[in-house]
């Protein structure tokens, strides 16, 4: 009896050992699935709660204006613009210009004076760029891969 005692004791703390060696591996894991996992759904409700409009696009000799509403809910920081993208793309050529570039500016039109693009506001670029003629598409995107597309000729 004293062997089935002992022998069940050392089963009992060998079950032990394992189970605390086993939650001890699994523990960071499942820690990192869930920050994982929170960081996934942040940058998903980014995306879904963002939306662009490109409204109008004017072409001059020397320009290319165009405006962009935000449609989307979400406010848009003035250091993030700068990482947005403009393609302007033809049949025989293509440009790209980023907002930071010496040749691009904007301004936030019907804007509250903030340093964030908002619902409702309007986004008004100018691209100094010379445009041959012909049939080109142009297509804003934003920091976070959203994008709209607007056809125009020159």
């Amino acid at each position: 009896m004293t062997r089935e005692v002992i022998t069940n004791a050392l089963l009992v703390i060998a079950t032990v050992v394992a189970v605390s060696i086993f939650t001890t591996a699994m523990i960071p894991s499942v820690r990192d699935m869930s920050n994982t996992y929170y960081s996934l759904t942040t940058k998903l409700e980014e995306r879904v709660g963002t939306d662009i409009k490109i409204i109008f696009v004017e072409v001059t000799d020397n320009s290319l204006t165009f405006w962009v509403k935000n449609i989307g809910s979400n406010r848009i920081a003035v250091s993030l613009l700068n990482l947005s993208d403009v393609f302007i793309v033809s049949n025989t050529t293509s440009y790209h210009f980023t907002l930071s570039d010496s040749n691009v500016s904007y301004t936030i039109e019907n804007g509250d004076s903030d340093n964030y693009w908002e619902d409702g506001e309007t986004l008004e670029v100018n691209v100094s760029v010379s445009l041959d003629s012909g049939e080109y598409t142009l297509t804003f995107v934003l920091y976070n891969g959203i994008e709209d597309s607007e056809i125009f000729s020159r």
